[in-house]
């Protein structure tokens, strides 16, 4: 319902009931009377080729630093993103009984039944409640871990915009799974609105700056839990990604799934067909054990035997100098060059988080890698 139809719904029955009366009649009059139990919402104005958003030290900017685009165009912002806070919505969860007592449900464990029935069976995700990890002395009850998940979407189907819109979305992990994917127990933190013309913006590190900038400042957060009745402390943590290969590239600064890099997770390097006018990976014997008879069969692409191991993957310092390296390139030509060998393109905003692990958290596109580890 449009806000024009809501105006007239509302004076039509507020005409209809016997005066006095106290319901609203307008829009603006039912909003500003359920205003204080709504959750806080935070508006930046950002900059039109999505250099930065104007906050903190940037807040009383007139133009881009980097791009010159001026902050306004006619006294109008000429875009706005708006941020949905998780702080207050994790309060409100461990203070409504009903919902804190979820994270208190005995659920089936993996030892009773011998199989794996979700994602935290897994080794990874008991690893972030050992000793030297980032839940490692805290109650699962009052642990928060979260996945992100991210993506270009056109809800309105017009093919002439591709992307008309990036929603930043967290998954409660440790929620039980039958509720964990529902459209209430998820959060939306906020839409990264379009570029020109529908474009995709062309980066996403000012808008997940928000995100980590708050996970960082609730590394110890103070709740009141309704289910014990008390004041306790809770810790949140984003540890687990949800994207696809296209979302990874703009996340993480990594190579496209177009590229000769476009691996997220080792070193192997595609070819190029001219044929079929794109990046093809025929190295895929390279994965098998060494003593597998496909490795000594001819008739793939690469022919002969396939005595070369798997390709391994970058360790966090290698990846971490590389990016450093990608940096300190002069000019464009030689970053465009560094990246082509590497598939990495230098710093993401992620990094800030003192846990994260690209390799560990990644979950591979259509299917979770971890579940079986």
């Amino acid at each position: 319902m449009s806000k024009s139809a809501l105006n007239d719904s509302l004076q039509c029955e507020k005409t209809s009931l016997p005066q006095p009366n106290l319901l609203p009649g307008s829009y603006q009059e039912a909003k500003a009377y359920i205003a204080p139990f709504l959750m806080p919402l935070e508006k930046y104005e950002a900059c039109v080729n999505d250099c930065l958003l104007y906050r903190d030290q940037h807040s009383n900017l007139s133009e881009c630093p980097v791009c010159k685009e001026p902050r306004k165009e006619n006294g109008r912002s000429r875009k706005i993103f708006t941020y949905m806070p998780l702080g207050p919505r994790m309060a409100r969860w461990y203070g409504t009984f009903n919902l804190c007592k979820l994270l208190y449900a005995k659920e089936i464990k993996v030892t009773q039944t011998g199989f794996l029935r979700d994602f935290t069976d897994g080794n990874i995700c008991k690893s972030w409640y050992e000793a030297e990890h980032i839940f490692g002395d805290k109650d699962p009850e009052l642990c928060v871990p979260l996945s992100l998940f991210t993506d270009g979407v056109n809800p309105n189907k017009n093919m002439v915009c591709q992307k008309s819109m990036w929603p930043i979305m967290l998954t409660w992990i440790t929620l039980p799974p039958s509720i964990r994917q529902l459209l209430g127990p998820m959060l939306l933190m906020g839409i990264i609105p379009s570029g020109k013309k529908g474009a995709e913006p062309k980066s996403l590190d000012p808008y997940l700056s928000v995100v980590v900038d708050e996970l960082l400042s609730l590394t110890e957060f103070p709740v009141y839990n309704s289910y014990h009745s008390a004041p306790m402390t809770v810790r949140v943590a984003l540890l687990q990604y949800l994207c696809d290969i296209p979302a990874y590239s703009k996340v993480m600064h990594l190579t496209g799934h177009a590229g000769l890099r476009s691996c997220p997770y080792c070193r192997e390097v595609g070819h190029y067909c001219k044929h079929l006018n794109k990046t093809i990976h025929i190295s895929s014997r390279r994965f098998l054990e060494n003593n597998h008879p496909l490795r000594n069969e001819d008739g793939f692409a690469i022919s002969g035997k396939e005595k070369r191991g798997k390709p391994l993957p970058y360790t966090m310092e290698e990846e971490k100098q590389l990016r450093i390296e990608y940096e300190r390139k002069p000019n464009n030509s030689q970053k465009a060059n560094h990246q082509k060998s590497t598939g990495l393109k230098g710093h993401y905003i992620l990094e800030k988080l003192p846990y994260h692990n690209r390799m560990q958290q990644m979950s591979a596109d259509a299917f979770w890698r971890d579940l079986g580890q």
